[in-house]
């Protein structure tokens, strides 16, 4: 699972897609977001979802908007 991942490797950087088979791409950030160790970690989600609202609801869960 990409939880896993990150708590394995601490990546510099995390690419990922919205819609995933064991969470949304969503909970995925609130999850790395919530906890203080990676926050910091730049965050790019892909995706064919062209929902305004959720594209700017996750630019305002971020640290900056792209």
């Amino acid at each position: 699972m990409g939880l896993d991942a990150v708590y394995e490797h601490s990546p510099d950087l995390i690419i990922c897609d919205y819609n995933m088979p064991n969470m949304r791409g969503d909970q995925f950030h609130d999850e790395i977001i919530a906890n203080p160790q990676f926050k910091e970690i730049p965050f790019i989600f892909r995706s064919a979802i062209a929902d305004e609202r959720l594209i700017l609801e996750r630019r305002k869960r971020g640290r900056a908007p792209i």
